[in-house]
C-alpha cells in the first residue's frame, strides 16, 4: 500500500480549510441534504516514487471538486481560484512526512445534468517525500 493516499486527503483537507474555502464545507462524501457552495476531495491516484535520501515516497493525483448552486458561474470560479492559491506551488509539513508539494494540474468547469449545479474540478498533484533516511 502506498502510505501517501490518507496524507494526501488530510493536506488537502487541511489547506482548504485554512483558506476558508466554502464555508469550510468540506468533505470526501457530502450528504443528500449538503449545503452549497461545498467542496469534495475526489478520488486520488497514486504511484510509489522512490526518492533518493527519503525512506519512502509517492506521487499522486488528486481530484478537488467544486459544486455551486449559484446563478452564473462566478462563485464557482472564484471558489476555484482560492482552492488554486490554497494548493498551487505550496509545500506543506504534514505528520511524519518530511516534505508534501503540491502543483494544480488543471481545472474543469461544466453544468450537471440537474441543470442547477456548476461543478468545477481541480486536479492536484501531490508529491510526498517520507522521512529522511539514515
Amino acid at each position: 500500500m502506498i502510505a501517501g493516499l490518507t496524507a494526501s486527503q488530510g493536506v488537502i483537507f487541511e489547506a482548504l480549510t485554512n483558506a476558508g474555502i466554502a464555508g469550510g464545507r468540506i468533505s470526501d462524501a457530502p450528504s443528500d441534504d449538503v449545503t452549497f457552495p461545498h467542496v469534495e476531495i475526489g478520488e486520488t491516484i497514486a504511484t510509489s516514487m522512490p526518492l533518493s535520501g527519503y525512506a519512502e515516497g509517492s506521487d499522486e493525483i488528486a481530484m478537488v471538486i467544486v459544486h455551486s448552486r449559484a446563478r452564473g458561474a462566478k462563485e464557482l470560479k472564484d471558489i476555484l481560484g482560492t482552492v488554486r492559491l490554497a494548493l498551487d506551488g505550496q509545500e506543506f509539513n504534514w505528520q511524519d512526512r518530511t516534505s508534501v508539494i503540491c502543483y494544480v494540474l488543471d481545472e474543469t468547469v461544466q453544468r450537471d445534468p440537474d441543470g442547477k449545479t456548476r461543478r468545477g474540478v481541480v486536479r492536484v498533484n501531490v508529491i510526498h517525500m517520507g522521512a529522511k533516511e539514515g
